[in-house]
């Protein structure tokens, strides 16, 4: 529906999982298999494995769409230079340096690194494509190289910046979307006996849906099957949300009852904003941008009032 979009609907799809300091006692599962101490050590393992993932790709995340807006931004400055030379447009700043989370020496669970080392090799190589993209970007803008073109040569470098991303992000997609069922499983194994467990299980669930349907209503096409899903997935949510927030915090971990309230709060505002999407399907109007901006910003909430609650 809006495709100027794409290339940002996976950038909040990375989740924090912050439970290995988490005293728990555990059994052996599925895939965690081995006695008490092997079956910790393995989920452990696993998430701290999920915790680097993710901030590499938070990295690349913020270092794309900072150079999503340099593009733009340098595209407008030439336009401008070039309809009205003697304009005082000043050129938009560089790409300022992003703290990467670099992958290198990134320690694979046990038999893990046949399936995902290919996939952060994907990672890696397309962001640092993009350095190498942006450097060039850099030395054609300020030797005003497009004097010379006309300005042509941007179309050539927004066309290979965009591939580019969007390798990176089809790579970060597959990657966590091949993990998650293993990341969760272990999310399950160093939570057993924690008195927190049902409010973090369940909080993650409203959490992770709520990225799910944002990131699908900024994908949808057609009109009549988007309003369906969205109408189920309203009642999915409102139910999960419920339940969450009928959820006790035990009076040992009362010091998290005003970030498990603020999720909740956060979960709330979001049905909110899908409620104003709802009205605007019903009659049968094609989505606003800021509608979707306004349910891309309260997604983005619920998932920092998730981070703060776990952390």
């Amino acid at each position: 529906m809006k495709k100027h979009a794409h290339i940002f609907l996976k950038l909040m799809l990375c989740i924090w999982v912050l439970f290995s300091a988490c005293n728990s006692s555990s059994t052996s599962s599925n895939h965690l298999t081995g006695n008490d101490d092997e079956a910790m050590n393995a989920a452990n393992e696993i998430i701290a494995f999920n915790n680097k993932l993710v901030k590499a790709d938070n990295s690349h995340a913020s270092f794309i769409r900072t150079m999503h807006s340099f593009m733009q931004s340098t595209g407008r400055f030439i336009t401008t230079r070039l309809e009205q030379p003697d304009s005082r447009t000043i050129a938009p700043a560089t790409v300022p340096p992003v703290s990467i989370n670099t992958l290198q020496g990134i320690v694979y669970p046990n038999g893990w690194s046949k399936t995902y080392q290919p996939m952060v090799k994907d990672m890696e190589d397309s962001f640092d494509a993009l350095k190498k993209l942006q450097k060039e970007v850099d030395v054609y803008r300020e030797a005003e190289d497009w004097k010379e073109d006309n300005g042509e040569k941007l179309t050539e470098f927004n066309e290979r910046i965009y591939q580019e991303i969007d390798k990176n992000r089809a790579a970060s997609e597959a990657l966590f979307t091949k993990i998650r069922p293993e990341v969760d499983q272990a999310e399950e194994e160093v939570l057993k006996g924690h008195p927190l467990k049902d409010p973090i299980i369940q909080s993650k669930r409203v959490m992770s849906l709520a990225l799910d349907i944002t990131n699908q209503s900024y994908d949808a096409t057609d009109l009549d099957t988007f309003k369906a899903e969205f109408e189920k997935q309203y009642d999915q949510l409102e139910k999960m949300h419920e339940k969450n927030s009928a959820l006790s915090i035990p009076d040992t971990y009362k010091n998290k009852e005003r970030s498990f309230n603020a999720f909740n709060d956060a979960a709330s505002n979001f049905l909110g904003k899908m409620r104003i999407i709802k009205r605007e399907l019903e009659a049968n109007s094609e989505l606003t941008d800021s509608a979707l901006n306004q349910l891309d910003a309260a997604s983005q909430s619920v998932l920092r009032a998730y981070n703060s609650f776990v952390d």
